[in-house]
């Protein structure tokens, strides 16, 4: 049995995936040609950012006002631990493992 590479090789490093040409755009394809053959209906998402929105929302972390959500915080000998407690519980933040 074959063992499944994450990524590929026409990723290039960029987290998506999806090639050269289509950056993440071959995930949207792929369910627009999907959709029909499946129960669930499949649809893409694109956004744009916007530098203003950017500049709001950098203005709102420096002031605090956005502040992450940490549910735990584990070692890296914790590892095991820290996997199964996101498997098993549904963490309501972040689990941060600490080196």
């Amino acid at each position: 049995m074959r063992r499944r590479r994450h990524g590929s090789p026409q990723s290039h490093g960029r987290a998506g995936g999806g090639g050269r040409w289509l950056g993440g755009t071959d995930r949207v394809l792929r369910a627009m040609l999907l959709s029909p053959f499946v129960r669930q209906r499949l649809c893409g998402l694109f956004s744009a950012e916007r530098v203003e929105d950017l500049e709001s929302l950098k203005e709102l972390i420096e002031a605090g006002s956005v502040t992450p959500v940490f549910d735990r915080t584990y070692r890296l000998s914790e590892l095991p631990e820290a996997i199964r407690y996101l498997r098993e519980s549904g963490a309501r933040g972040k689990v941060v493992i600490t080196m």
